[in-house]
């Protein structure tokens, strides 16, 4: 499809050429052109997918070397795998190559937020985190030929068919861990932190529809170990933290209270994080692929940038969670 001009946008405002950029360019008001004016033009560049770059001329026949990743929020804490890892991963891949990375927290309008993204900044390319409220704004990468890959780690909606992605299925290594211990009773508990539910709390709550959920403020160490007072309340026999941080949390406030863990219940974390080595038990846990996810996501753009493959629509890889069973479940 090719990238929306000028022309475009002042074929469907009904406005000549030179209208539009003086509108685009924030000087309609001072010309004495009218609101219903502006909104006309601004509203057709939107539908056209046309972003008026002020620095146009500077590189419109310049090669980019920036790659932005799109997240879709500002982590609470750096070590946060989806952000850390993510990032990291990206840049080592691109620096490699001679491209650089411009992270992109989203948290407001994905719209508004690609748009001044493509306006400001001359993109080569783009990964992205997939989100189904960033999907509504892929349009806009592809009218500008901004080739993109997303990466998918762990959204319970199917990936989308008319983007390239790399899937992480959070899903198998949840149902490992569940089939490897012995859950008695029914009181099992799952504590997360916001925002949307992912296929690893599906999955539990597939094997166990009557577990009580816990939500917390947020995904750190802290967070957990506050809930702690709360959870040991509920009476668990399993306790399934989605993140390991949030394990780690509630490892600590039990064994501070003098509290052993298998004998009363059973524990497991999500992300394989670093071990604590302070608690007296090791913490069952799933491991989480975004390292590898994050460079195959590199490499599919950068392969595609220097040597022109085309990018495939739809999934290209999928990449499975696997169960690493510790001290914190008693396996069958």
């Amino acid at each position: 499809m090719p990238r929306a001009t000028r022309k475009d946008v002042a074929k469907l405002a009904g406005v000549s050429v030179a209208t539009v950029s003086h509108i685009l360019n924030g000087r309609g008001e001072e010309l004495g052109f009218s609101p219903d004016t502006a909104l006309r033009v601004k509203a057709a560049a939107k539908q056209v997918g046309y972003i008026a770059h002020p620095s146009a001329r500077n590189f419109r026949y310049q090669k980019s070397q920036v790659i932005a990743l799109f997240t879709t929020e500002v982590p609470s804490s750096l070590k946060l795998p989806v952000f850390n890892e993510l990032l990291t991963v990206v840049i080592d891949r691109a620096l490699r190559a001679g491209y650089f990375v411009l992270p992109v927290p989203i948290t407001a309008d994905p719209y508004e937020t690609m748009e001044s993204t493509l306006r400001e900044v001359h993109l080569a390319g783009a990964i992205i985190r997939d989100d189904l409220a960033l999907r509504n704004a892929a349009p806009l990468l592809e009218l500008n030929e901004i080739p993109s890959v997303w990466i998918n780690t762990g959204l319970s909606a199917p990936p989308s068919p008319d983007l390239t992605t790399i899937v992480i299925d959070e899903k198998p290594g949840v149902a490992q861990v569940i089939a490897a211990i012995k859950p008695d009773g029914l009181r099992q508990v799952i504590v997360r932190g916001p925002g949307k539910a992912s296929g690893r709390s599906e999955e539990f709550f597939r094997h166990f529809p009557q577990a009580q959920e816990v939500v917390l403020p947020g995904w750190l160490y802290r967070d957990g170990y506050d809930a702690g007072e709360h959870v040991l309340s509920l009476n668990p026999n399993l306790i399934f933290a989605t993140n390991d941080y949030i394990a780690h949390g509630l490892l600590q406030f039990f064994r501070e209270r003098g509290i052993d863990i298998t004998p009363h219940f059973q524990l497991f974390g999500f992300g394989d994080a670093e071990q604590d080595p302070t608690p007296p038990h090791q913490l069952t846990t799933v491991t989480w692929p975004l390292p590898e996810a994050a460079a195959l996501a590199a490499d599919v753009l950068i392969e595609h940038l220097k040597d022109g493959k085309p990018l495939v629509k739809g999934v290209q890889r999928i990449l499975p969670t696997t169960a690493r069973l510790r001290e914190t479940t008693v396996s069958r």
